[in-house]
């Protein structure tokens, strides 16, 4: 290139000087130790801040020598860098990095996949989407590829992070260290934290729970940022609840907020989170609050344990909004992970996608589906509490559709907040205050701390404590097995009451604590034992037996009808049955009943008749008959048992040969089994007498 062919370039791609003046480089600028050598960051002469190329040229003198001369190629005037790299989590997942782009006093991030350098077009295609464009020079397209490839390798190199792809919360490292996805942040054992690269997945929820810390360059925090920025926040959260709902008549508040706030803990409940990131399965409990009247500040309460973590106006997953679908509810458990969800104003929900919602909580994880190649895909499971309020009563609801509800109603803990006292004005009005300014400054500050004091305890302290509270949390409220569920969401609580006793962030007395949800646990109790069919196979059989009362036939005795036959057995019921489907025998205490009916009856009541039928059979109560069985070439196999034909009409003078497959109950074994007194045996029978009056 001779000097006339650069005097005859457009002034912006002629060679500049070797180095640029200091004075047109800006200094303290967010992007300083973040460009890679061979570009730069200049002010031009229309005072815009420009990403320069340096090339180096060769240019040929007046003598015809070639003279290495270095060019400064202006590849945009919209700064942008990298700052965060992270690998692909798994085969249906890209690398990532997180780019930068200064917006006039102000820095705007995105998401960026790194396969896009490889392909000129969709790297300037992507960036144009972000309102990143090359200039005008006829190098620049080539050197704005070249800089995000720069970039890139040198972010792989310094600043790799972690990538959360799948779920929010606790997780554990290759390494056995346990960190918390708290949001868009990742909280260490030590207190430090660092910038976490976010999927696509999980990305617009976490940011919803930030963490309250200063500004970095680098995204990242020295341990020493607990003590100085978050932990003073965190205490003002812990004073405005003990202000607002740490007086007297509150309790049942107090206890739904530390619910929401023992979330966390709830994944070492049965001691089997101990490596990756998947979480235990089972090992999450429903809160309803509760009551018939609007305006008893349930949504306020659980808003108020969940800005631990973060922002409730955003968090809430309702009915009407979010929550519309069944589908949406569970895609938002599998997000949140460990952190706590609320379903806001769940009385508006069918009674079906309540049991369905209570349930599928429990079970921890939602439903496979098929994937675009026929391949089985679950989304990531969850351990967590989940806050559900409501104007009626999920438990009614779940029973209304379901009479055998009893596992799910176990899975449950129902808080009635009826009698809930109410603030007077000048209270609101402290609230409202009070709760802007927590709002302001505090969110996710108490999570932040309950998260690293979890963290440092590392997997087998937190398996080891979380069970041992457990434990000590199944025999304060006398729970047996069945309410596994329940008692696991108060041994969080214990867990939490441990942690933040060192802290002293303790915001209630946690024997009143405790003394509200055996009162909630008891109530529960109640209501299934009255309200819900039992799963005990003697029970069942005596409730059997009272719905099938409008169609037993009753009589004294079962008389042998012959030829010399001159007494017949008479109906003792005061009307007979339409439609016969059982006998009962007052003078030996034997019922012959339908084996079809009770395999209805269990059908419908969501049981397997052998449920039944095997309890029965090891108290005596039942009699079956002896069967062969037999091979295909007809040799005897086995006995088995099964019901044997029976005349339920025998003996009567309006015989009808009423005869079908029936089972043999002995009706005193069953009460005796069950506990009844001896003395209750008469009523039973005038009881199945009087039925079908």
């Amino acid at each position: 290139m001779t000097t006339a062919e650069v005097e005859s370039l457009p002034e912006e791609q002629r060679p500049a000087a070797p180095s640029l003046p200091d004075e047109i480089k800006p200094k303290g600028m967010p992007w300083e130790g973040s460009i890679p050598p061979g570009f730069d960051v200049i002010t031009d002469k229309h005072n815009r801040l420009t990403l320069v190329a340096t090339i180096t040229v060769e240019v040929e003198s007046d003598t015809g020598e070639k003279v290495p001369t270095v060019l400064h190629v202006p590849v945009t005037h919209n700064i942008f860098w990298f700052s965060q790299w992270a690998e692909a989590s798994g085969s249906e997942d890209s690398a990532q990095v997180t780019m930068n782009l200064w917006a006039d006093g102000y820095v705007m991030t995105y998401m960026m996949d790194q396969s896009l350098v490889a392909s000129q077009s969709k790297l300037l295609e992507f960036l144009a989407g972000k309102a990143i464009h090359t200039t005008s020079h006829n190098r620049a397209t080539k050197c704005m590829q070249d800089y995000a490839k720069a970039n890139i390798l040198r972010m792989g190199a310094i600043g790799k992070r972690p990538k959360v792809n799948d779920h929010l919360g606790l997780r554990i490292l290759p390494d056995g260290t346990m960190v918390c996805a708290h949001g868009a942040h990742l909280i260490y054992p030590d207190g430090s934290v660092q910038a976490a690269q976010i999927g696509p997945t999980i990305g617009s929820v976490a940011n919803q729970f930030p963490v309250p810390l200063p500004k970095s360059v680098d995204g990242t925090w020295e341990p020493s940022v607990f003590d100085d920025h978050i932990l003073p926040r965190a205490r003002q959260h812990v004073e405005f609840l003990r202000r607002h709902y740490g007086g007297e008549g509150m309790e049942k508040f107090q206890l739904a907020i530390m619910l929401g706030l023992a979330s966390p803990f709830m994944p070492f409940v049965k001691g089997e989170f101990v490596a990756g990131t998947t979480l235990p399965r089972q090992s999450s409990l429903s809160v309803s609050l509760y009551s018939r009247q609007s305006a008893r500040g349930k949504p306020t309460a659980v808003a108020s344990a969940l800005l631990a973590y973060g922002r409730p106006a955003d968090l809430v997953n309702d009915a009407g909004r979010f929550g519309s679908t069944d589908n949406a509810r569970y895609s938002r458990l599998s997000v949140h992970g460990t952190m706590p969800n609320i379903m806001d104003e769940m009385g508006g929900a069918t009674a079906a996608s309540v049991a369905t919602a209570v349930s599928q909580v429990a079970n921890g994880g939602a439903k496979e589906r098929s994937g675009r190649g026929g391949e089985l895909r679950s989304s990531a499971p969850w351990a967590l509490i989940n806050l559900m309020t409501t104007n009626t009563s999920q438990r009614d609801m779940i029973s209304a559709i379901q009479s055998n509800s009893g596992a799910i109603q176990y899975r449950l803990l129902e808080i009635n907040v009826e009698d809930m006292p109410t603030y007077n004005e000048d209270q609101r009005d402290e609230f409202t205050r009070d709760w802007a300014e927590l709002n302001q400054d505090c969110i996710g500050a108490l999570g932040a701390v309950i998260h690293r004091e979890i963290c440092a305890l590392g997997v087998l302290g937190a398996n080891k404590l979380v069970t041992e509270c457990s434990a000590k949390a199944a025999r304060a409220i006398e729970a047996d097995q069945n309410a596994r569920f329940q008692y696991w969401g108060l041994g969080a609580v214990f867990a939490l009451q441990f942690v933040l006793t060192r802290l002293d962030l303790v915001p209630f007395d946690i024997v009143k604590i405790k003394d509200s949800f055996k009162a909630c646990y008891d109530e529960g109790q109640k209501y299934v034992d009255d309200n819900v069919t039992s799963t005990d196979g003697l029970e069942l059989m005596r409730q059997f037996l009272v719905d099938m009362a409008p169609n037993t036939l009753v009589t004294e005795n079962e008389t042998m009808i012959n030829r010399h036959t001159t007494r017949f057995d008479e109906p003792l019921n005061s009307r007979v049955p339409d439609k016969i489907l059982a006998r009962h025998i007052r003078s030996t205490k034997r019922t012959y009943v339908s084996a079809e009916a009770l395999r209805a009856w269990a059908v419908d009541k969501g049981f397997s008749d052998k449920d039944v039928t095997r309890a029965c059979r090891a108290h005596g109560v039942i009699r079956l008959h002896t069967r062969p069985t037999f091979t295909s070439e007809g040799e005897k196999r086995a006995t088995g048992l099964s019901a044997e034909y029976y005349n339920l009409t025998k003996g009567l003078r309006g015989n009808m040969n009423l005869r079908m497959r029936c089972v043999t109950i002995d009706t005193r074994r069953l009460y005796l089994a069950l506990g009844a007194p001896e003395g209750d045996f008469d009523d039973t029978d005038e009881a199945a007498e009087a039925a079908t009056a």
